[in-house]
């Protein structure tokens, strides 16, 4: 699991920049790491006509279409559930 830590803790030195110009931390092993929770990972769920998180049940939100090459439409769902955040890149649908 990737450790997060404060950058305004005063244990970390703010180094000089580097050749591609950006900053460089010196971050002490015994700083200590912020709390995160990692993102759940969901899925789209079709459910008649509509697309349902797998993680929470809430609706997909769906503001635009994609032609396909027969020339019908196919929604453009959202990357991320609006309401619990869950990933949903990746993910193929699956039917109820």
């Amino acid at each position: 699991m990737p450790r997060y830590v404060d950058l305004d803790n005063p244990k970390i030195i703010r180094g000089e920049r580097d050749r591609f110009g950006l900053v460089v931390y010196h971050i002490p092993p015994d700083t200590p790491c912020l709390n995160l929770a990692e993102r759940k990972k969901g899925k789209w769920i079709v459910c008649g006509d509509n697309h349902v998180c797998s993680e929470c049940d809430e609706f997909a939100l769906c503001d635009a279409y994609d032609v396909l090459e027969t020339g019908e439409y196919q929604e453009k769902l959202s990357d991320f559930c609006p309401r619990c955040g869950a990933d949903m890149r990746g993910e193929q649908d699956e039917r109820l």
